[in-house]
């Protein structure tokens, strides 16, 4: 009897010994295949992700950011209060160029130009020419769209968080800084005028 158990032992360590090999071979196998195929994949995918970051994350938030700050300066924050601080800024007016530069040709003409770029869009190519798959356009839109909610999220918290007897909220906060400065009393009488 002390013989079978013997030799039940060394069967099963015989099996636990092959067993440990074959372990070792096909996880030698998947680590080869599994790195060859990661880095071919890998290199598609940072393809990819730079044409992605270069295309939606950079030119096309950034176009669409000028515009809104554009429109914003000149029009919610106002021409005249524009020409107001740079007259007390370079104690000196501004013609009427920079009027209508400012409040009607740049917005104008950005819009203009983004409503094409639009309607002439072309989804984006690799370099040998063929089309990104859907996927990669649609993560592109995503990134954009992420990115240009952060303007109208944030305004949104902005004016949230404000109290309505904050002089930021009525447009009255004195730019100039704190009434210690030297030159704060002449912007208190610019602006109540």
């Amino acid at each position: 009897m002390l013989k079978k158990i013997e030799d039940v032992e060394q069967e099963l360590a015989f099996e636990v010994e092959a067993s440990r090999e074959k372990l070792i071979n096909q996880n030698k196998f998947l680590a080869e295949i599994s790195s060859k195929d990661l880095t071919v994949d890998s290199e598609k995918a940072g393809s990819y992700i730079l044409d992605l970051v270069d295309y939606f994350g950079g030119g096309f938030i950034i176009y669409v950011i000028v515009i809104v700050q554009a429109i914003a300066i000149s029009w919610v924050y106002g021409l005249h209060k524009i020409l107001r601080d740079v007259r007390f800024m370079l104690n000196m007016g501004l013609g009427i160029y920079w009027k209508y530069t400012w409040c009607i040709f740049i917005p104008i003409a950005l819009l203009v130009i983004f409503i094409y770029a639009m309607i002439v869009y072309m989804p984006m190519k690799t370099a040998d020419g063929q089309d990104y798959p859907v996927g990669v356009s649609a993560a592109g839109w995503v990134i954009a769209a992420i990115a240009i909610a952060q303007i109208p999220g944030w305004g949104a918290y902005v004016v949230y968080k404000q109290k309505p007897t904050d002089p930021r909220f009525l447009g009255l906060e004195n730019p100039a800084g704190s009434s210690c400065h030297p030159r704060s009393w002449i912007w208190i009488e610019m602006t109540k005028s």
